[in-house]
């Protein structure tokens, strides 16, 4: 037995198991691919069990399995990589994790475990438990033209696939592009593109950009209608953004602790900020409302000639943060 920051760990025949997490951990967690120069490849029966703090978990391409009821009530939890190694996950791996929205699977489909007899025939016969993802209400996306991906392992939540483009996993719906994940490698000025394999970019989707804290501008592109929820949280470095006037819709907690960002330029009319409900057992729903630049200390520019952008549009429930709002003029020839 061991320990590695978090985690807690046991090295059985030069492979590790990660069998427990300080409920203390919280945001982004990534499980290392070695720990003592062994490769970890399992990830223990209620091993991050109630860690309601984190919200982002990684998993390594070396981890094979995934133990019962792993993450179960990880309530903050949003957001899973799934890497291409896992080939089982065992029931109720993340049973309760009420707030997940987006999980990525990044080879072929696992076995999911749904039936278990215990010990000493105990119970007699094999008992059905609840699915890896029992009482979660997120979308679950998997590699495009993987021919494991069937329907009898696509069940309990909502499924769709992946293409890949140059850094970016994206879904093609309807002949529109919806970002889904961009690679963390991301640095500098970034130009979200108009289109991607000949289909517009109409949309940046939940926690697509999260996490790469080397961005420091962004630019999205005239054709994007929705940003995401925490579609840009914790990008540190990010200092300005440019929204263009196609953006109808911002998504709670869009830019949220974007610490840096002291820039926001609105080229068109004021967005609608939408609200998500988080469910709770019982079907029973919390509205969550942390504003779309919370954290975020900046100046935002909006259009003067522009009468949609009313007192109730710029108000604090709607962005949070502390946001000062400054008209500008559009000189036209």
């Amino acid at each position: 037995m061991g320990e590695q920051g978090y985690l807690s760990y046991k090295i059985e025949n030069g492979e590790v198991t990660i069998t427990k997490c300080d409920k203390s951990a919280s945001g982004e967690l990534v499980i290392p691919d070695t720990i003592e120069g062994n490769p970890v490849t399992r990830i223990g029966s209620y091993a991050f069990r109630e860690c309601t703090s984190l919200t982002s978990i990684t998993i390594g391409n070396g981890v094979t399995s995934i133990g019962t009821g792993a993450f179960w009530k990880c309530t903050s939890l949003a957001s899973v990589m799934v890497g291409k190694g896992v080939t089982r996950i065992n029931h109720g791996a993340f049973k309760e994790c009420s707030s997940l929205v987006i999980i990525i699977f990044k080879g072929n489909a696992p076995e999911i475990k749904r039936y278990w007899s215990g010990p000493d025939g105990f119970p007699p016969e094999p008992a059905e438990y609840p699915g890896a993802f029992s009482d979660v209400y997120a979308t679950a996306y998997y590699p495009a033209g993987n021919s494991t991906w069937t329907k009898d392992v696509m069940q309990d939540i909502t499924w769709a696939p992946y293409e890949r483009h140059e850094g970016y996993l994206f879904e093609i719906k309807n002949g529109k592009v919806t970002i889904i994940k961009r690679d963390k490698s991301a640095s500098g000025e970034l130009v979200i593109p108009d289109a991607i394999e000949g289909y517009p970019v109409t949309s940046i989707g939940d926690y697509a950009f999260s996490g790469c804290i080397s961005l420091t501008s962004i630019t999205i592109s005239d054709g994007v209608t929705s940003i995401g929820e925490r579609a840009f949280i914790g990008c540190t470095s990010l200092t300005s953004i440019t929204i263009p006037n196609s953006v109808t819709r911002i998504n709670d907690g869009a830019f949220k602790e974007c610490r840096s960002l002291t820039s926001i330029t609105f080229k068109g009319n004021a967005p609608e900020i939408r609200h998500r409900g988080r469910y709770l057992p019982g079907n029973h729903i919390v509205l969550d409302c942390v504003g779309a630049f919370a954290d975020v200390t900046a100046t935002a520019y909006y259009p003067a000639d522009n009468d949609t952008w009313t007192k109730f549009h710029k108000s604090e429930w709607r962005y949070g943060g502390s946001i000062k709002w400054v008209p500008y003029e559009r000189h036209t020839d």
